[in-house]
């Protein structure tokens, strides 16, 4: 099992949490008034109801296209750039030398020239964050990194799905709009927080790795 398949073993709960939350909240909006009625009227086989059962499958295609996107394009969802996005390939360019922790004397010392072309830098990172991934404040970032990532991952999944599942369904056009708004507006400030997170990450490993040089 990989470092990456380990952390994300301790937090799937909270993935699996975040999907349930957005489903209870999608099935009120799409389904809440309906069932509510057709349990008073004791109309059960209203309870059956083509929207009900899409909006309870909502967790089932969420999981689909979670498991179809690729690590690269999560990061693509995170930092919005097609190519190179992740921030370990301005690692020693642009991060490290924006944080104080990170000694890039100390790095250059010991690695010669530091590398400037983006897949260089990300090698280069890479080979670091594999040295120092014992290190409790880089396991800890690492953990913050995926996390964050991930939420994001599923959060965009989520308004795929439920803007498909508003225009199907056709509800009321103020709920389909507070519903789609609602879940952009959380997927733009998890991009944001998983973006800075990954930032993080990087610039931790770089300062572990220029302490233990």
């Amino acid at each position: 099992m990989s470092a990456g398949d380990s952390i994300k073993s301790r937090y799937r709960w909270r993935l699996q949490a975040f999907v349930t939350l957005i489903t209870l909240l999608v099935f009120a909006t799409f389904s809440g008034s309906d069932v509510l009625r057709a349990i008073l009227a004791r109309q059960w086989t209203e309870l059956v109801h083509i929207k009900h059962v899409l909006s309870l499958a909502l967790p089932l295609a969420t999981i689909i296209l979670d498991g179809i996107v690729t690590s690269d394009f999560k990061a693509v969802l995170v930092y919005w750039k097609w190519r190179n996005p992740l921030p370990a390939h301005e690692a020693f360019s642009v991060h490290g030398r924006k944080d104080s922790r990170v000694d890039m004397k100390v790095l250059e010392e010991e690695h010669g020239p530091l590398p400037t072309a983006l897949a260089e830098q990300n090698q280069l990172w890479y080979k670091l964050s594999k040295a120092t991934a014992d290190r409790a404040s880089v396991d800890e970032a690492h953990y913050s990194w995926l996390l964050a990532r991930d939420l994001t991952n599923l959060s965009f999944a989520l308004l795929i799905v439920s803007a498909g599942l508003a225009a199907t369904l056709r509800f009321g056009a103020w709920e389909g709009i507070v519903l789609v708004s609602t879940q952009g507006l959380l997927f733009l400030v998890l991009s944001q927080v998983a973006a800075n997170k990954g930032i993080r990450f990087v610039t931790t490993v770089l300062a572990e790795a220029a302490a233990s040089e």
